[in-house]
Formats: C-alpha cells, structure tokens, sequence
C-alpha cells in the first residue's frame, strides 16, 4: 500500500490519501506514513547541513602540522640533514635539508645511532657532541651547550660511555627543545631509544 502511494505522491493529493486511510481506520498505516515522512524530511536537513567536502581523518593532522616546528613536521626532532645515511623509518619528503622519517620514535633512533657514532670518535660529552652537532659556523653553540647541560642536569664535560643511557635519553630531550622551542615527548624518546642497541642503559 505504501508503494503505491509513494509511486505516484506527485499526482495524488496527500490528504485524500490520509482521509482514506481514515476511512478504512488503517491507523497503524497512518502512523507509519506519517513516521516515513518526517524521518525522510529529517534526513534531508541534515544532508544539507554536511559540508561539500568534509575532508578525511587525517586532515585535521595535516593542518596542526603544518603549524609545528619544521623538526617535528619532519619526524626529526633532531634536524638531522640529508646525508649518505639511509636509517631505519626514514622516508622520502619534501624538505630538501633536513630528513624526514614515518614517526617521531624512528627520528630519535637515528639522532641515538649518530650519538654512538660520535661516542666512538671520542665525543663523549655534551660540550663535545653539541660542537660537532651545532658547529660554531652555523649557530650558537655556547648557547647550545648551556641549554642542554641545564636541561638535562648533566655536567657538559662528563664523559658518556655506551652503558649511559639513561643521560643520553636527557641529552637527546634537550637538545630536541633546543631544535624545535618546545618540550619533547619523553615517551617517544624512550621508543627511539629502546628501537636501537648501541646505546644501553646501566
């Protein structure tokens, strides 16, 4: 009975039909058009108040993104450059000197696997890594060192070793405030840390 009032609604008057329906006292049926009409009427409002394009889940992502320090848009608190260096996470972006990785953990990874690296050079001190990492030519390193030996409350010239984890975890904290003005996430830099073996704790 529905179907054939809603075949030809455009045709037929609307109250003849509910009159009939009265007639015949198929007040159950009324009910049930009248609960049709205005669940579609309903409907069609709220259609109307979606946006055109509403965009995906991530979008609003990209958008705070956009407005962070270039390190952490990146995935590379450290501000790693683009080097022969290829790490685990690391993928192809559109920054043209600075790398970019798939998550924030895998950029700390590769900041801890650089600091071994120094560590083996005989740079095993926060004076030591920050000059090689903030060389005077391109910044302030005096300032670097300050920052990062208050930061992180290690003395600049205590000498690290691979069993020192735990100060390389506050050094690598600090000096990623010092690269982006913001407080780092301690938990990321415990994954970065925990994703490489070179470094370990006591």
């Amino acid at each position: 009975m529905l179907r054939l009032f809603f075949t030809h609604n455009q045709k037929i008057n609307i109250m003849s039909i509910i009159k009939n329906i009265m007639q015949k006292e198929w007040f159950h049926l009324l009910i049930a058009v009248l609960q049709f009409i205005f669940y579609k009427h309903g409907t069609a409002e709220k259609e109307k108040e979606k946006p055109d394009n509403p965009g995906t889940a991530e979008t609003p992502t990209i958008k705070q993104n956009s407005t962070l320090p270039r390190g952490l848009r990146n995935n590379n608190p450290l501000n790693i450059r683009h080097n022969s260096d290829t790490f685990q996470g690391e993928v192809t972006g559109t920054d043209k000197s600075f790398k970019t990785f798939s998550c924030m953990p895998y950029g700390y990874r590769a900041a801890f696997v650089i600091l071994h690296t120094y560590l083996q050079r005989g740079e095993n001190t926060i004076a030591k890594i920050v000059s090689r990492w903030s060389p005077p030519i391109e910044n302030d390193t005096a300032k670097y060192i300050e920052f990062v030996e208050k930061y992180s409350g290690i003395p600049r010239h205590k000498e690290l070793t691979t069993a020192d984890g735990t100060d390389y975890i506050l050094i690598v904290s600090a000096m990623s405030f010092m690269e982006n003005g913001k407080s780092a996430d301690i938990s990321e830099i415990k994954v970065g840390f925990n994703l490489q073996s070179k470094i370990t704790m006591r």
